[in-house]
C-alpha cells in the first residue's frame, strides 16, 4: 500500500509540473526575445488604485516616485496578476473581498536601460509604501524524475519506498542534477563490457576509451573466464553499470549519474603462470601485478578522468586480489598523484569483517583515499563489511542490481557494489559544482560526501569505525551546492603562536609530503597556531566550513606525527570561526645531525586553505564605499557601492564630520567639522542582519611630524627630515623664521653659520594639501660647541 501511495504523490506531482509547463507554452517566444528588465514591486494603496491593468507612472498618488519614475523614463506599470481584469484593462469585478486583497499592488515595472536598475530598485526599496523591489528571473522547473527502466523498482539503493531511510535519496537528488556527459568516472577493474545496451548506445560515447593493461593492448572488454567464484569475470561491468547505467531508455537498469562517462581501465587478464609439474602459480583473472595496478591508476589519471573507482582490496592474506608482489609503496605513491592532482579515488573497504578484519588496501591508504563500507536495505553495516579507522563513509551495496556482460543484469553484494554508488553521488557533487561554478576540490568533494551523510546511529553517534559519517545522501549533497547557497575559497596566513619545546618528536610521513625523513627527532619546537578569521562575506546562517587539506600546510598536535595537513575549526558563526592547528621546527635527528628545518613552514607562512558553504547576506555584497581620501571646507559625496536589492544604508560618522543622507539613495554629503582622522561608515541592513562598511578619511589639512636634525651631514650642513605626510604636495621649510625652500620632498639641507658654536637654530616646516596649508612642526637645536 505504501509503494502504490508513493506512486501515486510522484505522478501528481511530475503532473502538476508539466501542466505548469503547458499552460505557459504559448509565451516561449515572447520570453526568448524578452529584451527589457522586468523590475517587480509592491506598491502599497497609498501609492497606486490597482483598478485598471496599466497605470500611467504620471497617476501615482506621490510626487517623489512620479519624479523617480520620469528620471528612468518609465511611462507606466502594469499589474502582475492580469487574470484579474477585463480585455479593456479595467478590473473584472469590485468585491470586498478583492479591494481588500494585497495582490493589486505587484506591479511590472520594464526598463530599457540595464545600467539604471540596481540604482532603480534601490531606489525604490527605500520609498516609502514601496516593499520587494526586484529584478524578475526565470524559476527553473524541473521535473520530479523517476526512471522507467524496467528493473529500476529493484534498485531499492536508489529508491526505497519500503525504508526511503535506506535508500540515498536518489530521485530527490536527481531533481537538482542527474550529472554532466563531461564528468569522466575511470572503472579500474576486470573490465567492461562497453556492447552492453544499457551502459554504451553502440558508439562509445558513454562507455569511451580505454586501455588493458593485463593484455597491454587498448581493448579493455570485459572477457575474463568465469570458471572461478574469485574472477573478476563480470565484475567491472557491474560497477560501471551502478555508476552510469544508462537512465529512462525503457532498458533494465538506471545507474546514480544519467550523464557521465565511464572509462574501462582493465588491470587483471586472463594468463596464468604454469607450475612445472602442472597446476597453476598464479591466476591473473583474480590477480594483478601491482606495476599493473598503478598504470591503471596512472592512465586514467592522465586521460581525465575525475573520480577513480577502485572496487578491489589486498592485504597480506590477499583480498579478493592476492597480488604476486606486495609493493604498497608503489601503490601508495601512484594514489597519492592522483590526489595531488586533484582526483577523487573512491575505494571499497573490502569484506573481510568476518575473517579477521584486516586493514584492506587501498581503502587502507587513509588520506588520499574516499573508503566506503556497505549498508543493508535495513540500514545497518553488512556483517562482511570491513571496519575500521580508515573508514569515511557507507553505501548500500548488499544485492545490487547492475549490468552484468552478456547483456543481462543481476545482483551483487559487497564493498565492491558499495564504492561505485559512493562514485557515482561524487560524480553528482562534481556536476552540481561545475552547473554553479564552482572549482571543487577533491577535498571538497570528500567533505561534501561526509557532512551531508545520514548517520547510523546504531553503530555511534557521529563518526565511527563500523559506518563512518553514515550512508551518503545524494539528495543533501546536492542541496548544499544548490541555489541560494554559494561556495567560497579562501585561504589565511598565519596566527597567535605558543611554543612548548619537545625533547622526542616521531615524524611517519614520509618524505614525500615534507622533504623529512621518517623517524625520531629531537629537541623539537612545537608552535600551536590559533586565530580567529573573518568570512570575506558573511552568511545568513552558519555555514558549512572544512579545511582543504591538499593546499594547506598546517598539520596536528599528534606525536607520532604523519604530518597530513590538518586544523581544528571551532566556534563556526555567521561571520567566522576560530581554528587551531601546529607547525614544528626540527633540530636534530635521532644521530644527533642538526637538521634546522620547519615542518610544514615557519608560523607566519603556515596557510590555511579553506571551504565555506551557505547563503550569503546580501548586505556583504555592498562596498567599498567611494569618495575622497581628504575633506577640506565644501561637502562632497560619498557612495556605497554594490547596494543590492532589498538592503538599505543607515550612516555615521566621526564628530569631526558632518553628514547628510540624501534621500533614497545610497549617497551622503558630507562636510568637515573640525580637523585630524575621521572616518565614515555605512551600515548594510538585510532580512539577514547587518553588516558594516567604513572608510578613513583625513579631515582639513595635515601638520607634519616631529623633526629629526643632523649637523655635518653632508660637512658645514644642518640636515632636517620629516616622515613624509600623506597627500601632501608640497613643503615649506624655514631656518630661523625665513622661508628657505618650497619643495616635495620630506627633507631639507640648511647652510650652517660660520663660528655658530652654541648658536641655536630655529627649524620649522609646514605641508600642503587640498585643504591648504598646515599648521608648522617646530624644533631648535644648539649647534655643536667647538
Amino acid at each position: 500500500m505504501k509503494k502504490a501511495i508513493y506512486a501515486s504523490l510522484a505522478i501528481a506531482v511530475c503532473l502538476l509540473a508539466a501542466y505548469h509547463v503547458f499552460i505557459n507554452s504559448e509565451n516561449k517566444s515572447t520570453i526568448k526575445t524578452q529584451q527589457s528588465i522586468r523590475v517587480l514591486a509592491y506598491l502599497s494603496k497609498s501609492l497606486i488604485d490597482g483598478n485598471t491593468l496599466t497605470t500611467q507612472s504620471k497617476n501615482l498618488h506621490s510626487e517623489s516616485i512620479r519624479n523617480l519614475f520620469e528620471q528612468h523614463n518609465i511611462k507606466e506599470l502594469k499589474a502582475v496578476f492580469r487574470n484579474r481584469y477585463n480585455e479593456n484593462g479595467s478590473l473584472k469585478y469590485l468585491s470586498k473581498s478583492l479591494e481588500s486583497d494585497s495582490l493589486s499592488g505587484w506591479q511590472i515595472i520594464s526598463m530599457t536601460d540595464s545600467s539604471k536598475t540596481v540604482e532603480l530598485i534601490a531606489k525604490l526599496n527605500s520609498t516609502k509604501g514601496v516593499y520587494n523591489a526586484h529584478v524578475e528571473k526565470p524559476l527553473l522547473l524541473k521535473p520530479c524524475i523517476v526512471p522507467n527502466d524496467t528493473k529500476y523498482s529493484y534498485q531499492w539503493h536508489l529508491n526505497y519506498p519500503s525504508n526511503p531511510n535506506a535508500d540515498i535519496r536518489a530521485e530527490l537528488a536527481w531533481n537538482i542534477n542527474r550529472g554532466r556527459n563531461d564528468v569522466i568516472i575511470a572503472v579500474c577493474d576486470g573490465g567492461v563490457d562497453y556492447t552492453h545496451e544499457d551502459l554504451d548506445p553502440g558508439d562509445r560515447s558513454h562507455v569511451i576509451t580505454g586501455f588493458d593493461f593485463g593484455s597491454w593492448d587498448n581493448d579493455p572488454m570485459d572477457n575474463l573466464p568465469d570458471n572461478d567464484p574469485q574472477s573478476y569475470a563480470g565484475h567491472g561491468t557491474h560497477v560501471a553499470g551502478i555508476i552510469g547505467a544508462i537512465a529512462n531508455n525503457g532498458k533494465h537498469v538506471s545507474g546514480v549519474m544519467w550523464n557521465c562517462k565511464i572509462m574501462p581501465v582493465k588491470m587483471v587478464s586472463g594468463i596464468t603462470i604454469p607450475r612445472p609439474f602442472g597446476g597453476t602459480i598464479h591466476d591473473f583473472s583474480k590477480t594483478a601485478l601491482p606495476t599493473d595496478v598503478a598504470n591503471a591508476i596512472d592512465y586514467a589519471v592522465n586521460n581525465g578522468a575525475h573520480i577513480i573507482n577502485l572496487s578491489y582490496g589486498f592485504s597480506a592474506i590477499g583480498f579478493p586480489i592476492d597480488e604476486v608482489f606486495l609493493k604498497v609503496p608503489l601503490l601508495y605513491s601512484t594514489i597519492a598523484s592522483a590526489y595531488n592532482r586533484n582526483v577523487v579515488v573512491v575505494a571499497a573497504m573490502g569484506n573481510d569483517y568476518q575473517k579477521g578484519n584486516p586493514t584492506i588496501y587501498p581503502a587502507g591508504f587513509t588520506h588520499e583515499v574516499i573508503a566506503v563500507g556497505n549498508t543493508t536495505p535495513n540500514v545497518e553495516r553488512a556483517l562482511s563489511s570491513s571496519t575500521g579507522n580508515n573508514i569515511d563513509v557507507s553505501a548500500p551495496g548488499t544485492s545490487i542490481w547492475s549490468t552484468i556482460r552478456g547483456g543481462g543484469i543481476d545482483y551483487k553484494s559487497g564493498t565492491s557494489m558499495a564504492a561505485p554508488v559512493v562514485s557515482g553521488v561524487a560524480g553528482l557533487i562534481i556536476s552540481q559544482g561545475l552547473d554553479r561554478g564552482f572549482n571543487l576540490t577533491n577535498d571538497d568533494v570528500l567533505h561534501i560526501l561526509e557532512r551531508t551523510a545520514d548517520d547510523i546511529q546504531a553503530t555511534g553517534i557521529g563518526w565511527d569505525t563500523e559506518t563512518g559519517y553514515g550512508k551518503v545522501n545524494a539528495y543533501r549533497a546536492l542541496s548544499l551546492l544548490n541555489t541560494p547557497n554559494e561556495l567560497y575559497h579562501w585561504v589565511s596566513y598565519g596566527g597567535t603562536t605558543t611554543k612548548t619545546n619537545l625533547s622526542k618528536w616521531t615524524y611517519i610521513g614520509g618524505s614525500g609530503r615534507w622533504g623529512l625523513a621518517s623517524g625520531m627527532y629531537l629537541d623539537v619546537d612545537r608552535y600551536e597556531v590559533t586565530k580567529h578569521i573573518n568570512f570575506d562575506v558573511p552568511f545568513c546562517s552558519i555555514p558549512a566550513v572544512w579545511l582543504r587539506e591538499r593546499e594547506s600546510t598546517c598539520i596536528s598536535f599528534a606525536n607520532p606525527n604523519d604530518g597530513f595537513p590538518y586544523a581544528i575549526i571551532t566556534n563556526v558563526t555567521e561571520t567566522g570561526f576560530d581554528v587551531r592547528y601546529c607547525t614544528y621546527y626540527v633540530r636534530y635527528n635521532s644521530a644527533g645531525q642538526a637538521i634546522n628545518k620547519w615542518v610544514p613552514a615557519s608560523p607566519s607562512s603556515t596557510k590555511l586553505a579553506y571551504t565555506a558553504v551557505g547563503k550569503p547576506n546580501p548586505a556583504g555584497a555592498a562596498g567599498p564605499i567611494t569618495g575622497p581620501s581628504e575633506i577640506c571646507s565644501s561637502s562632497v559625496t560619498f557612495t556605497i557601492n554594490n547596494l543590492l536589492p532589498g538592503c538599505s544604508v543607515a550612516w555615521d560618522k566621526s564628530s569631526n564630520l558632518n553628514l547628510t543622507p540624501i534621500p533614497n539613495s545610497n549617497q551622503a554629503n558630507v562636510s568637515a567639522n573640525g580637523s585630524g582622522s575621521g572616518w565614515v561608515k555605512a551600515t548594510i541592513t538585510s532580512s539577514c542582519g547587518q553588516v558594516p562598511v567604513q572608510k578613513t578619511i583625513w579631515v582639513g589639512t595635515r601638520t607634519p611630524g616631529p623633526i629629526t636634525i643632523g649637523f655635518d651631514f653632508p660637512p658645514g650642513r644642518i640636515t632636517a627630515i620629516i616622515n613624509p605626510v600623506p597627500s601632501a604636495t608640497t613643503y615649506k621649510w624655514y631656518l630661523d623664521g625665513v622661508l628657505k625652500y618650497t619643495t616635495p620632498n620630506a627633507k631639507a639641507v640648511f647652510q650652517r653659520l660660520q663660528d655658530d658654536y652654541d648658536h641655536v637654530y630655529y627649524i620649522d616646516v609646514a605641508t600642503i594639501n587640498a585643504c591648504g596649508v598646515s599648521d608648522i612642526s617646530h624644533a631648535e637645536v644648539s649647534a655643536p660647541s667647538g
